[in-house]
């Protein structure tokens, strides 16, 4: 039915299922999905609420971080930071201990509206993998928005020269010298 366009009908029958296996993680996130493609933001976001309370096995952790990640980045582009953050918040607790998942995180909690947050999350990713040139630019600006600006300079100064950073050195700099 969803490939149809037939979205009522497929929301009726994912509906049944529901009722029929309230805890399958499955079903919830067809109809999270179905609900954000029809722009039904508050039913989207109350499904994959259910999505990532529902039951998951050990073995199935690593999708739920993913679709954790996919309902922020929802909740995102909806402008529901609050929300957004209360995820990330959540998400951060469930990563694995690799630099990548840290600066993930970081980008999320930056994006949320959190960089103090983001900061320690980039903090992490550089203490497992301290050559990360990229992530010491992440660091920079997310020391510069928590107005760390003595931690920014000295993030930026082992920054790769992005856009980003070649515009927060100057400001760094001079607020530092202030």
């Amino acid at each position: 039915y969803r490939a149809a366009g037939e979205y009522d009908a497929a929301r009726e029958v994912l509906r049944q299922l529901r009722e029929k296996y309230p805890d399958d993680a499955e079903v919830s996130l067809l109809l999270a999905t179905l609900e954000a493609r029809t722009g039904r933001t508050e039913e989207a976001i109350r499904q994959y609420q259910a999505t990532l309370l529902a039951l998951w096995g050990p073995e199935q952790l690593a999708r739920r971080r993913t679709l954790r990640t996919e309902f922020i980045e929802f909740l995102l582009a909806h402008d529901e930071k609050a929300r957004a953050l209360s995820e990330t918040l959540l998400l951060a607790g469930e990563i694995t201990r690799d630099a990548a998942s840290h600066v993930q995180t970081g980008e999320l909690f930056l994006r949320a509206g959190d960089p103090a947050r983001a900061l320690v999350q980039f903090e992490a990713a550089l203490a497992l993998n301290p050559r990360d040139r990229q992530t010491f630019g992440r660091a920079g600006d997310a020391a510069f928005q928590a107005g760390n600006f003595r931690l920014a300079a000295r993030y930026l100064g082992r920054a790769d020269a992005d856009d980003r950073t070649r515009d927060l050195r100057p400001i760094v700099d001079a607020i530092v010298a202030l």
